[in-house]
């Protein structure tokens, strides 16, 4: 499985001053569903780029004290199945019935999305069918990306804060 972590894909630049629009290609970090599995239980399904996966089970192992050390992590195999990547991870000394508790107590904690989620195939249930809705007009967009930015100190002090906010039709925020 030779990825590269990114896919590039059709997009149309849309600029405000003046206001023209530019078809581009950009690179977009490629994002699939991965589920942890330890010694034939389910624990956690993610999204994660496709790259790395290894180590991303070596570190996820110890960040979440399953194990102290890499050492005890007896084998980590990578699959690829239709819908993403299972990681499926063997620990030293087989099932453990620490790690059965910890399960049960994940999935009780679960509050977003994914979180508790334990498969690849809850996390991608069917979705329900949105009714279209009236395109956005360009000067609303330009007006809610400026009010995003007034509002939002911590991508001003850092220019790497993720933002988000609920913006009206005319693109005030609500």
């Amino acid at each position: 499985m030779a990825e590269v972590g990114f896919k590039s894909l059709p997009a149309q630049r849309m600029s405000f001053a003046p206001p023209s629009d530019e078809s581009i290609t950009r690179a977009v970090i490629a994002e699939v569903p991965v589920a942890f599995e330890y010694d034939g239980f389910g624990y956690a399904v993610m999204m994660a780029t496709p790259i790395d996966l290894e180590d991303f089970a070596v570190g996820f192992t110890l960040s979440e004290r399953l194990v102290t050390s890499k050492d005890e992590i007896a084998d980590i195999h990578l699959a690829e199945v239709e819908q993403g990547r299972v990681l499926r991870i063997a620990l030293k000394g087989g099932p453990r019935t620490d790690l059965q508790q910890r399960i049960r107590l994940r999935v009780a904690e679960g509050s977003c999305g994914l979180c508790g989620v334990e498969t690849i195939e809850q996390a991608l249930r069917p979705l329900p069918q949105l009714s279209p809705v009236t395109p956005i007009a360009r000067e609303a967009i330009h007006a809610a990306l400026q009010a995003i930015g007034d509002n939002q100190c911590l991508g001003r002090a850092t220019g790497a804060a993720h933002a988000a906010a609920f913006c009206n039709a005319k693109g005030s925020l609500r």
